[in-house]
C-alpha cells in the first residue's frame, strides 16, 4: 500500500525464462513425506480438477513405471523424503532410452507425467529442489510418420478373431480409428450415449479431447453397422463407457495397445509398428489419397494447426514420386 492509501503493484514484469531461486524452508512446516504420500496428495488434487478418467489413469500408469524402475534398480518400492533427488530421475530417463530402448517420443510421455508431478511437489513446497528442471523431454528427430499399405491393413484385420467378444471389440475399435481417426485415448473415452447411430456420428466431449473442444466424428455405413452389433453385445453391461473388458469394466488403452501389437505379430507385417497411432496415420493418409482435403482432415484429426495436417499431404507427394518412377508413361517408350 502506498502513502496515499492506494494499493500498488511494485512487482517488476517478468523477462526471459522462469528462474528458481534456492528456497530456505522452515522444515517444521514440511511433512517430509515419502514419494508415495506426495503422489497421493497430487492425485487427490488432480481428481478435483475434472480431468478425464483416461488422463488420471495415465498418471497412475506412468508413476507405476517409475516405481517398477526403482524396485528393479534399487530394491525399493518407495522413496523416502531425503531420497527424492534429481539424480535418480535423470537416471530413469537414461534407463528408458538405453536399457528399455524406448524411442524419444515414447519416453517423453513418461517424462512429462513425472515432471508435472515433481513441478507440483516443488510449487506446493513439499520439496526444495526444482527437480523438474533437471530433466526435460528428449529432442524428437523429425521423421515422416509411418503408415501401412492397404494390404498390410487387411493382414492385421484378418488375424482378429471376431467370434470372441474381445476380438470383435478390437475389430470395431480398429475400424473406427481408420474410419473416423480418433486418438486411442479419445476412443476409450466414448460413452454409449454419445454414439448417435441415426445421425451417423459420435460426439467426443471437450474433457476427453486433446484440444479440449467438443468434436464430432462422422462414421461410415460400415462402422454404423458394426456399432449396432457391438451395442447389442454390451447391452447387458451396466457401464457408461462404450468399450469395455469382457467382464464389463472400462477398457484400458494399454490393453488395446497390447492386443494390437499381438495382432501385428500374427499378421506377419514386418518392419512397422502395429499400434493405434500407426492406424490413425494410415487412415489420415488414405483420406488424402482418396481425395479428401487437408482442412476437413484437420477437423477430423482435431489438430489445432494445419501444419500438423500437411504432413499427410507431404507423404502423398512422396508416394506420387515413387509411383511416377514406376509407372511413368516414358516407361512405355524407353524401357531400361
Amino acid at each position: 500500500m502506498s502513502k496515499t492509501g492506494k494499493i500498488t503493484n511494485n512487482r517488476k514484469p517478468k523477462t526471459g525464462k522462469r528462474t528458481y531461486a534456492k528456497r530456505h524452508f522452515n522444515r517444521n512446516a514440511l511433512t517430509e513425506e515419502p514419494l508415495s504420500k506426495l503422489y497421493d496428495r497430487f492425485m487427490l488434487e488432480k481428481r478435483t480438477q475434472g480431468l478425464t478418467r483416461i488422463t488420471l489413469q495415465g498418471y497412475d500408469i506412468h508413476y507405476g513405471y517409475f516405481i517398477s524402475f526403482i524396485e528393479d534398480k534399487y530394491g525399493m518400492k518407495d522413496l523416502a523424503y531425503h531420497e527424492i533427488v534429481s539424480s535418480i530421475f535423470v537416471e530413469y530417463v537414461h534407463y528408458l532410452t538405453s536399457e528399455r530402448g524406448l524411442k524419444a517420443i515414447s519416453a517423453n510421455v513418461r517424462i512429462r507425467t513425472l515432471r508435472a508431478f515433481l513441478r507440483w511437489c516443488y510449487e506446493e513446497e513439499y520439496i526444495d529442489e526444482p527437480i523438474h528442471t533437471k530433466f526435460k523431454p528428449l529432442k524428437v528427430p523429425e521423421k515422416q510418420v509411418e503408415a501401412l499399405t492397404a494390404d498390410e491393413v487387411r493382414k492385421v484385420f484378418s488375424v482378429i478373431d471376431k467370434d470372441t467378444f474381445v476380438g470383435f471389440r478390437d475389430y470395431v475399435m480398429l475400424t473406427l480409428i481408420l474410419d473416423s481417426l480418433p486418438r486411442v485415448t479419445e476412443l476409450c473415452s466414448i460413452t454409449k450415449e454419445n454414439v448417435r447411430l441415426d445421425e451417423k456420428e459420435i460426439l467426443l466431449e471437450a474433457e476427453d479431447t486433446k484440444g479440449k473442444k467438443d468434436r464430432v466424428l462422422p462414421i461410415s455405413n460400415h462402422s454404423r453397422k458394426l456399432l449396432e452389433e457391438y451395442l447389442l453385445e454390451v447391452s447387458d453391461f451396466n457401464e457408461d463407457y462404450l468399450f469395455v473388458t469382457y467382464d464389463g469394466r472400462p477398457l484400458n488403452e494399454g490393453t488395446f495397445r497390447k492386443n494390437l501389437s499381438e495382432y501385428g505379430k500374427l499378421s506377419g507385417v514386418k518392419g512397422k509398428r502395429i499400434s493405434p497411432h500407426t492406424f490413425r496415420h494410415t487412415g489420415a493418409l488414405m483420406y488424402i489419397m482418396n481425395g479428401g482435403d487437408p482442412f476437413s482432415l484437420q477437423k477430423l484429426l482435431g489438430h489445432r494447426d494445419i501444419s500438423m495436417t500437411r504432413i499427410y499431404v507431404n507423404m502423398l507427394d512422396d508416394r506420387v514420386k515413387l509411383q511416377h518412377d514406376k509407372y511413368s508413361p516414358l516407361q512405355t517408350f524407353f524401357k531400361r
